[in-house]
C-alpha cells in the first residue's frame, strides 16, 4: 500500500508543468521572434501570472485535515487546473517566441 502511494506521488510531481516565469527565462534573446510584438505581449502576461501557491496549499491542508484521505482528490483537482493553465501559457510562449528549427 505504501508503494502505491509513493508511485502515485511521483507520477503527480513528474506530470507538473514548469512555471511560465522559468520558461520565459530560458528563451533565447537572440531568437528573431523574441523582439516581436506577440512575444513581448506573452512575456508581459507571464510577469502578471500568479501561481496561487498559498491558496493551493491552504486548500490541500484544509481538505486533508477536514476530510482526511477523501480530501486528496480535491487538492489534486486544484493542482490539475493550475497545471493546465501553466501548460497553456508555456505553449503560447513557445509558439510566439521561439523560431521553429528548419
Amino acid at each position: 500500500m505504501r508503494l502505491i502511494g509513493i508511485v502515485a506521488a511521483a507520477l503527480c510531481v513528474g506530470a507538473c508543468a514548469q512555471n511560465p516565469r522559468l520558461t520565459s527565462l530560458e528563451l533565447s534573446v537572440e531568437d528573431p521572434k523574441y523582439a516581436s510584438e506577440e512575444c513581448v505581449y506573452v512575456r508581459n502576461r507571464v510577469l502578471e501570472y500568479d501561481d496561487r501557491v498559498g491558496s493551493r496549499m491552504a486548500i490541500g491542508l484544509v481538505s486533508g485535515l477536514l476530510l482526511g484521505p477523501f480530501g486528496i482528490p480535491i487538492a489534486m483537482a486544484a493542482d490539475a487546473n493550475q497545471n493546465t493553465e501553466r501548460e497553456h501559457i508555456n505553449a503560447e510562449l513557445q509558439r510566439r517566441c521561439v523560431t521553429a528549427p528548419a
